[in-house]
């Protein structure tokens, strides 16, 4: 079952549009924009697993120089309407 999430990053001031253009060509970034507020850019990733989605995420974006962190937010609940609505409904 696909996986997705937002991906917030902090980048090395200067940096960010270098770390988004990077991001751009990675395999299963839907998205990514550089943003002002407490992050410098946002991402949305989707991966085929979980065990994909942490090996995109720990091995090839958090190691791209000029990112100094990550915050992932996997997705519980998708819109259907929009791209990649094949996701399950979250029930608590």
């Amino acid at each position: 079952m696909a996986v997705r999430a937002y991906v917030l990053l902090t980048c090395v001031p200067g940096e960010t549009h270098r770390v988004v253009d990077a991001l751009r060509q990675l395999p299963g970034v839907e998205t990514a924009d550089a943003v002002v507020g407490t992050y410098d850019a946002i991402m949305a990733v989707r991966a085929g697993s979980m065990a994909t989605l942490l090996e995109l995420i720990t091995e090839r974006i958090g190691l791209l120089p000029g990112v100094v962190s990550t915050a992932t937010h996997v997705v519980v609940e998708h819109d259907r309407h929009t791209p990649g609505g094949d996701m399950p409904r979250w029930r608590p």
